[in-house]
């Protein structure tokens, strides 16, 4: 058959056609092929994006608790500073003698306290308050009502401490850490049965 040159570029179109339609009826399957390997992406991404979440979460938390450990440390240095002012201000200014002496016991426990503290931190290579302590402000009266005064805000600064105490026996990550907070806390809870019973007596 002669085909008349006018009628090539049509069946040129034609063949064209074909191929394309023939190419586009293989898309399904190709997609569906595709399909299985994206949604094992899919759960590649989603788990990266947990992971990255996760990250940030960690790194949140560390911006607002750089080390929990270091951070108690802290605490219990400026605590403990104060307390010892304290004691040194009953031994100084108390008037019975339960008040002096007991003062001057519990400062002995606490000055160990600092010491203990003092060699953990510098071991561990974590920096310490050095600022002077709070002044201790007993406004009342010499005599019984100063001694009063004294016992009250000592049963009060050694419940605060009992209880950052044990907080961080849960909070603390290292293990040597939270050992000597847990030997600790029998002595200051001492201490505070011993204000205690001093309260009970002034009231």
């Amino acid at each position: 058959m002669i085909t008349n040159q006018k009628q090539i570029p049509n069946m040129k179109r034609i063949i064209l056609s074909s191929l394309l339609l023939s190419s586009l009826s293989l898309l399904p399957s190709c997609g569906n092929s595709d399909n299985g390997n994206n949604n094992s992406d899919t759960a590649t991404v989603g788990e990266k994006i947990d992971a990255a979440a996760d990250s940030a979460k960690s790194a949140a938390n560390n911006m607002v608790n750089p080390n929990p450990d270091e951070d108690f440390l802290k605490d219990v240095t400026k605590a403990n500073g104060h307390e010892m002012l304290m004691l040194q201000d009953g031994i100084d200014k108390g008037t019975s003698k339960e008040v002096k002496s007991h003062a001057k016991m519990m400062l002995a426990d606490h000055k160990k306290m600092e010491a203990d503290v003092k060699a953990y931190a510098a071991k561990k290579n974590f920096a310490l308050p050095t600022d002077a302590p709070d002044p201790d402000n007993i406004s009342a009266n010499a005599g019984k009502d100063w001694d009063k005064a004294w016992v009250d805000d000592m049963v009060d600064a050694h419940q605060k401490t009992i209880d950052r105490f044990e907080s961080a026996q849960k909070d603390v990550k290292d293990e040597e850490l939270r050992t000597m907070i847990t030997n600790t806390l029998p002595t200051l809870r001492s201490h505070l049965d011993m204000v205690k019973g001093m309260q009970d007596k002034m009231k």
